[in-house]
């Protein structure tokens, strides 16, 4: 794994117009369902935030297209749960899990929307938060406010460690 995010990021710094797309395409596999749980995401934000504070990367075009990738992986997650998730839940491998999705169940009962909000923010289990709120057949435009407002505050929060410490730096 940390050989993957040497390469990328090796390939950031070469091809820093493409940073964007790149964390575009990471925020959007960190979010779907099984795959955000194999996706070294942050060591790759840490990376960006400090290219944006040292103004090699534009701002703006990098938190739009990782806000994109972020609402796209949940949404691609959301229909895995909706159209398959039973069927995961009740086949042999989710036999094992069946008490975990009866706590999800739950959680999901009591807070609505504001689980898939929190949800974001969970790290491993960023991408099963989606799923469940598919399976369960939440809302799906309580489910897009909710993911839409849980990306706009996840990039930056994201981002900002590294960009702090960037800017911190170039105070001293």
């Amino acid at each position: 794994m940390d050989t993957l995010v040497s390469i990328i990021i090796d390939f950031i710094k070469a091809n820093q117009s493409w940073a964007p797309v790149i964390m575009g395409l990471i925020a959007f596999a960190e979010s779907v369902f099984v795959i955000g749980f194999f996706v070294p995401a942050t060591p790759l934000f840490i990376v960006a935030g400090a290219l944006v504070a040292s103004g090699a990367i534009d701002a703006i075009p990098m938190v739009a297209a990782t806000i994109l990738g972020a609402v796209l992986g949940d949404i691609v997650s959301y229909r895995i749960g909706s159209t398959s998730g039973r069927r995961i839940i009740y086949s042999p491998w989710g036999k094992k899990h069946r008490a975990r999705a009866a706590k999800a169940r739950a959680f999901f009962r009591r807070y609505g929307p504001l689980s898939v909000f929190m949800g974001r923010f969970l790290g491993p289990l960023r991408c099963t938060v989606p799923f469940m709120a598919g399976m369960m057949r939440m809302d799906m435009f309580r489910f897009q406010v909710a993911n839409v407002v849980s990306a706009i505050v996840w990039v930056p929060v994201m981002l900002l460690p590294s960009w702090l410490a960037i800017k911190g730096i170039s105070l001293i």
